[in-house]
């Protein structure tokens, strides 16, 4: 289209000249059915009708929107980020383990159907694994532990214990001192005074000052055990003894953690012989043969005065008498004990273990090793 004032080309489109803003299009180019008008009714004549103002019927529509499909327009749908669903399942897993903490509390803590059960007198007792049963070892009393042990084994009622027994002894700490108490397999316990025996740990029951519970630390195997308290000779004295036996172990043996140690026997009587002269006047008897130390046994001599001669490793133990400075004894071995002694007289102060000693007339026992040189 060329526009009438500046003759530039415009295409057909153009209301406006491209150059100079002239008026290109006329109203005489647009297509007549935009100048259409409807002629004039008249009174003796209908109203025209046109497709514009038609109005169809409701269920009346154009083949030609046969494939038509209405729409309804509608928002998305904000989804929650993974971040926000991560957060909400840590939250629920934190609510879930909080109520079973609190579940668990008061069942095993305010329930009172899991109370602990304890001894009511003074004794030796196996806890049951759940805490709730208390099976008490009973007691027997020896003259002789070699006998003892002997009668023990053969006893088929002996109280069962676990691999990992809940042990707990109640005492007034005068009947069973705690120091002179001993874990003793029976069948190590041999006429010679040679016996072998298992550390335990003891530790206070909360609130209970009297009671200690008893832990082996590397457990125990199958067989059979007594707590004992040996006073005296092995084969002469006032032995108790606290049996019990362990059928079921993971344990194959308990060698490696059994140590050896030996107790005092009874010394032999020895027989005064006696040689008279002819003459009737003469009658001296010949002094008894001295006794022989015993094989392996070291010499040693006692540095003080007045040294407690004790039937066990521990100042709890009975004395047997005293020994005086300078006299010579024969070392058997020591215990693996170590207790703590602070001298009246000098005020010195040790800590030494036991030494198990024969005096030169063969009497056995235990002394204090700090006294020893």
């Amino acid at each position: 289209m060329i526009c009438p004032n500046c003759q530039t080309f415009n295409q057909s489109e153009n209301v406006f000249c491209v150059n100079c803003g002239t008026t290109v299009s006329q109203a005489a180019d647009l297509p007549p059915t935009q100048f259409f008008q409807s002629p004039k009714a008249t009174t003796d004549q209908a109203p025209l009708k046109s497709e514009e103002t038609a109005v169809l019927p409701v269920n009346q529509f154009d083949p030609s929107m046969a494939n038509f499909t209405p729409s309804v327009p509608h928002s998305a749908i904000r989804q929650p980020s993974k971040n926000k669903k991560l957060f909400l399942l840590i939250g629920a897993a934190a609510g879930l383990f909080l109520l079973i903490g609190i579940i668990v509390f008061f069942v095993l803590v305010k329930n009172p159907t899991g109370t602990e059960t304890l001894p009511e007198h003074l004794g030796m007792f196996i806890q049951s694994p759940g805490k709730d049963k208390i099976t008490e070892i009973r007691k027997q009393d020896f003259a002789s532990a070699v006998e003892g042990a002997d009668k023990l084994l053969n006893n088929d009622g002996l109280t069962i214990a676990e691999e990992n027994p809940n042990l707990i002894l109640y005492s007034d700490g005068k009947d069973v001192p705690l120091n002179d108490l001993r874990l003793i397999r029976l069948d190590t316990i041999k006429p010679d005074g040679n016996l072998k025996q298992l550390d335990f740990q003891a530790a206070p029951v909360e609130n209970k000052t009297e009671m200690k519970r008893i832990r082996i630390p590397g457990g125990i195997a199958v067989g059979k055990y007594a707590f004992a308290i040996l006073d005296g000779h092995l084969d002469d004295g006032k032995h108790k003894f606290w049996a019990f036996e362990v059928k079921n172990s993971a344990k194959s043996n308990s060698d490696a953690d059994m140590k050896s140690t030996t107790v005092s026997i009874k010394p032999q009587q020895n027989t005064k012989s006696s040689e008279t002269s002819t003459n009737p006047t003469n009658t001296a008897t010949q002094p008894s043969a001295p006794i022989a130390p015993p094989p392996g046994a070291t010499i040693r001599y006692v540095s003080t005065t007045d040294v407690i001669f004790r039937s066990g490793p521990s100042q709890s133990a009975s004395a047997r008498g005293k020994l005086s400075a300078g006299q010579k004894v024969y070392v058997l071995g020591y215990s693996s004990n170590y207790e703590y002694f602070q001298s009246k007289k000098t005020g010195q102060s040790f800590n030494s273990n036991y030494a198990e000693v024969q005096t030169e007339n063969g009497r056995r026992g235990w002394v204090y090793a700090a006294f020893l040189r």
